[in-house]
């Protein structure tokens, strides 16, 4: 459980989507980021758990998670996303594959940026 208190997140504005990104290296959040921002999006950045957790918000639009954080597997925020914003669609990007993504997350080779957009229902 996080000690991150989550109840007084302010929602988003979401004339645009907002899509949060939870990944630790630099060149693929500026791919991810320009590619959601070209496609109008706004890109919500964070490079470890703790600070994704720190954005999740509801009325986000996707979260795109890297599994290899320096403070743990992306997959520790679900129980958060699902308590923050359980309706978002979660898509993991990383170079990871163990399996232990749940039938409810999308995986997406990290190679596959179209493949992220269209598991967010991007157009």
């Amino acid at each position: 459980m996080s000690d991150v208190d989550l109840t007084g997140a302010e929602p988003l504005d979401t004339s645009k989507p907002v899509v949060l990104v939870v990944d630790d290296d630099p060149s693929v959040g500026r791919m991810v980021r320009l590619s959601l921002e070209i496609d109008g999006a706004v890109v919500l950045s964070a490079e470890s758990l703790a600070e994704g957790r720190g954005l999740l918000r509801p009325g986000l639009r996707g979260i795109i998670l890297d599994r290899r954080l320096p403070d743990g597997d992306g997959l520790e925020l679900l129980t958060d996303i699902g308590a923050v914003c359980p309706d978002v669609p979660v898509v993991v990007y990383s170079g990871l594959d163990d399996g232990k993504e749940p039938p409810s997350v999308k995986r997406v080779n990290k190679t596959d940026i179209a493949g992220v957009f269209e598991a967010l229902g991007f157009s």
